[in-house]
C-alpha cells in the first residue's frame, strides 16, 4: 500500500508538472504581436538598424506566433555578433523587444524555435546585406 501511494505521487507529479503541453508562445505575446504593424531590426555588432513593414511584417509575426519551445540542444549566446534585437511596433506604440539568431528567439527568458524559416531568412538578409 506504501508503494501504491509513492508511484500515485510520482504520477501525480509528472502530470501537474512536467506534462503540460503548452509550448507555443504566451497568449500576452501572441495578442501584443497581432496589431504589429512595422519592426525595427538592430545588430550591435555591425551597428545599424533597418525599418520592415508591409508583407515582411506579417509573415514574420504569423512565424513567429506559431513557434514552439525549444527543447533541444544548449541555450544560444545572445551575446553572439550574429543576435538581431527585433522591436516590434504598432504605429508609434513599441509593443516587444525580441533576440533573435538562427531562426530561435527569445521572450520572457525562454526561447522559441521558428521552423517556417521566415525568421532565420530574414535575419540572414538583413546581417548579410550589412556585412558585405
Amino acid at each position: 500500500m506504501k508503494n501504491a501511494k509513492h508511484l500515485f505521487c510520482i504520477v501525480l507529479a509528472f502530470a501537474l508538472c512536467g506534462c503540460s503541453g503548452a509550448t507555443g508562445i504566451p497568449t500576452k505575446f501572441v495578442q501584443q504581436l497581432s496589431s504589429t504593424d512595422q519592426l525595427v531590426v538592430t545588430n550591435r555588432y555591425y551597428a545599424f538598424g533597418t525599418t520592415i513593414a508591409g508583407t515582411n511584417v506579417n509573415n514574420l509575426v504569423t512565424a513567429i506566433k506559431s513557434s514552439k519551445t525549444k527543447k533541444w540542444g544548449a541555450s544560444m549566446d545572445w551575446g553572439s555578433p550574429s543576435v538581431c534585437n527585433l522591436e516590434f511596433y504598432a504605429g508609434t506604440n513599441h509593443l516587444v523587444s525580441v533576440p533573435a539568431e538562427h531562426g530561435v528567439f527569445k521572450l520572457d527568458g525562454v526561447e522559441y524555435y521558428d521552423s517556417s524559416g521566415v525568421l532565420e531568412a530574414l535575419c540572414g538578409k538583413v546581417i548579410g546585406d550589412r556585412s558585405r
